[in-house]
């Protein structure tokens, strides 16, 4: 299927939490039939059922992919050499219709204003940004208000852009924005980039702690409530039952959520959860575990810095360095330096 599309793709959201997700995404074809044949066999192999519709001349194939608890609705489309893909029927006939009517971005005259004198929209790279329509979208859920006002003054607003365009001798950059060019944005680039994931690394390690945390309350949970058993030997006991049914057995306490304690979170296997793996073991004697050691470790070396440990006393420890490959022991938990 991957070999019938192109390199072209674009994504647009158009709510924000709490409101129902709303999003589309388009991608360029490269034969049209090929991959309707390819889609309606992997949905048939799938024992998938699409239901198929026609609204304004667009024909729309909807179905409900796994994910979530009642699965996750999905309909797709292809307009004129172009896959379009959406949270639903509407979201997609409005992509084709707003096409068909040239309203997309990219044929705005705001958009087409944005490029250089003598330049098409063939380039290596570009940078586009309505500045108020950006605002409008910061304050859509504080001041909606104000957002609808902002919303209104954007379409008379100036659009900040700039294009590169690659040769095989020089990379150019050009612009008709004034006060915007290749070092501005370098360097707030330079500035906002290390900011930006200092600040992800920082919130993915927080997460962990309060994730351990959370396994250390649960493991406490678990002994008073089967004193016989003692402490969970893995994650998954204390997690949901099947298909994230609430069990509430000895076999799965539910007493963390399903992403920390899913069913293949075993002591032999790491489970994910906000940039970090988790996994847990227990010494255990005659089917009583008696100690337990919960590991978080980064998924990546952009995800996280450390990597932190909890035992049976609750102390959160750490140690900085690479992604661990393997759960460390009691012993070597201990070594490690506790959280202040």
């Amino acid at each position: 299927m991957l070999a019938q599309l192109g390199g072209e793709i674009t994504a647009k959201v158009d709510t924000l939490p709490p409101a129902p997700l709303k999003w589309r995404a388009i991608l360029k074809v490269n034969d049209v039939a090929h991959l309707q044949k390819t889609l309606s066999s992997l949905l048939e192999a799938t024992h998938t059922v699409a239901t198929k519709e026609e609204s304004d001349g667009v024909t729309t194939y909807s179905f409900v992919a796994p994910g979530g608890p009642s699965g996750t609705p999905v309909s797709y489309a292809i307009v004129d050499g172009y896959l379009i893909v959406g949270s639903g029927s509407d979201a997609v006939v409005e992509s084709a219709q707003m096409h068909h009517a040239g309203e997309s971005l990219a044929k705005t005259k705001k958009f087409l204003g944005s490029l250089p004198p003598g330049r098409t929209r063939e380039a290596s790279g570009m940078f586009y940004e309505d500045p108020v329509a950006v605002a409008s979208l910061q304050f859509r859920r504080i001041m909606p208000d104000l957002a609808e006002s902002l919303t209104q003054g954007s379409k008379s607003s100036v659009a900040q852009s700039m294009w590169i365009y690659g040769d095989e001798s020089a990379i150019r950059e050009e612009s008709v924005s004034s006060g915007l060019d290749v070092g501005g944005v370098l360097v707030v680039a330079a500035i906002a980039i290390p900011n930006l994931l200092r600040s992800k690394v920082a919130a993915n390690e927080a997460a962990a702690v309060g994730s351990l945390r959370t396994v250390v309350t649960a493991q406490i949970m678990y002994g008073s409530t089967y004193p016989v058993r003692g402490f969970a030997p893995n994650l998954a006991t204390l997690g949901p039952g099947p298909e994230g049914r609430a069990a509430e057995t000895a076999q799965h306490a539910d007493l963390v959520d399903g992403t920390l304690g899913g069913a293949s979170c075993t002591a032999n296997e790491w489970c994910v959860k906000s940039g970090y793996r988790f996994r847990m073991t227990a010494s255990c004697k005659q089917k009583k575990c008696s100690e337990f050691v919960a590991v978080a470790t980064p998924e990546t070396n952009s995800s996280g810095t450390r990597s932190f440990c909890a035992m049976s006393d609750g102390v959160i420890r750490y140690k900085a360095g690479e992604p661990l490959l393997e759960l460390v022991s009691g012993a070597v938990c201990k070594s490690w330096e506790g959280l202040q």
